[in-house]
């Protein structure tokens, strides 16, 4: 099974939203946990943990891209998290086998209109 992601940029306050493939192996039975860090190797707990959904094809218009899951970050949760740099990573476990993926970076952007 091997798993990555590719680099994002949102607004505080903002839903965030963003895909993991899956380029090859069987996910029955996988569980997927994606976290947003300060950086590689902080030892810090994590600013914050995405939900996550089981996509059958990661881009739902296109029936033959991979499967996958989409990792969310609510608004309200979003609104809490300091504009900056991060990272982002996702851990896949089946079966006791745990892939890791490699860190991606994440832009964290300050909004200029404010909240309703």
């Amino acid at each position: 099974m091997t798993a990555f992601a590719a680099a994002a940029r949102f607004s505080r306050g903002e839903t965030f939203t963003v895909a993991l493939r899956i380029a090859a192996g069987d996910l029955a039975g996988a569980i997927c946990r994606m976290a947003l860090k300060r950086a590689p190797g902080d030892s810090n707990p994590e600013l914050a943990v995405l939900e996550t959904t089981y996509l059958d094809h990661v881009d739902t218009g296109d029936l033959t891209s991979p499967p996958g899951w989409s990792g969310t970050l609510a608004a309200e949760v979003s609104e809490t998290l300091p504009a900056g740099h991060f990272v982002m990573d996702a851990r896949v476990e089946k079966l006791g086998v745990v892939i890791q993926t490699d860190p991606v970076a994440v832009e964290i952007t300050e909004r200029v209109t404010g909240g309703a």
